[in-house]
């Protein structure tokens, strides 16, 4: 998604909260207006709070399983990305950002504008999703890099370490026994064999968007559309399994 924005949206990241917040502050200082990266942290931040809140209501009021808070948030996710990818493609926007425009600024902002709103909503409402209680609990974040990155590294030098240890080599040799290093290098091996899919999808989503929004301009959305709406029907098939086997 970000790969897309990036191009397509005068560079602004609309799930890189770190990446809108540095670029919108240093264009504030350059003297430039950059206020849809503003905008996109901020309905980031939205987007996030609704997902907390649907998924609290249903919980709460209802007394909903977490599937079906799932099935809610990713069709509301969907339902956001959708709107952007027809708008995207019945406004006829460029594939790239163009450069400042001589005539008629006014719409072709708005019309960033508008993409911004829904694409930094649909991308908070999906890292909020990570946060609901058993929805999609344990999983890493899945639009921000940062922390995916740290623990794959240290999980590496972990188990480096203890590798060595568990084998009795001298530059490790401490009082702890090679069987509980072997535990714990087991503990770490999973941790890492957890983040590596998000952290290899992350960059191939990012190479796929990019190289889709180049030739395709904004018919890339197709991309996470179709994503999305395959998660949504593995969870539904997986709701109907669980209903099936209930006890009547």
């Amino acid at each position: 998604m970000d790969g897309a924005s990036f191009l397509g949206l005068d560079s602004t990241f609309v799930s890189n909260v770190t990446g809108s917040v540095v670029s919108g502050t240093a264009g504030i200082v350059l003297g430039g207006s950059d206020v849809n990266k503003w905008i996109a942290v901020l309905l980031f931040a939205a987007g996030s709070g609704i997902s907390a809140t649907l998924g609290a209501s249903l919980r709460l009021s209802r007394g909903s399983p977490p599937r079906h808070v799932a099935l809610l948030l990713l069709s509301c996710e969907i339902a956001l990305l959708g709107t952007a990818w027809i708008a995207g493609t019945t406004l006829h926007m460029p594939a790239a950002s163009p450069p400042t425009p001589t005539s008629h600024p006014t719409a072709i902002h708005g019309q960033v504008t508008l993409m911004v709103t829904l694409l930094a909503t649909a991308m908070g409402l999906q890292n909020g999703s990570t946060r609901e209680p058993g929805v999609f609990t344990g999983y890493p974040p899945t639009t921000a890099l940062t922390n995916t990155l740290t623990v794959q590294a240290t999980s590496i030098a972990h188990c480096v370490v203890l590798w060595l240890s568990s084998i009795g080599c001298f530059l490790c040799r401490g009082r702890g026994s090679p069987a509980a290093a072997k535990e714990e290098l087991r503990v770490e091996l999973a941790m890492l064999l957890k983040f590596a899919p998000t952290f290899a999808a992350f960059v191939a989503g990012a190479i796929l968007g990019a190289v889709v929004q180049f030739f395709a301009a904004w018919h890339s959305l197709a991309v996470p559309t179709a994503c999305l709406l395959s998660l949504l029907a593995d969870v539904a098939a997986a709701e109907g399994m669980c209903s099936m086997c209930v006890p009547r």
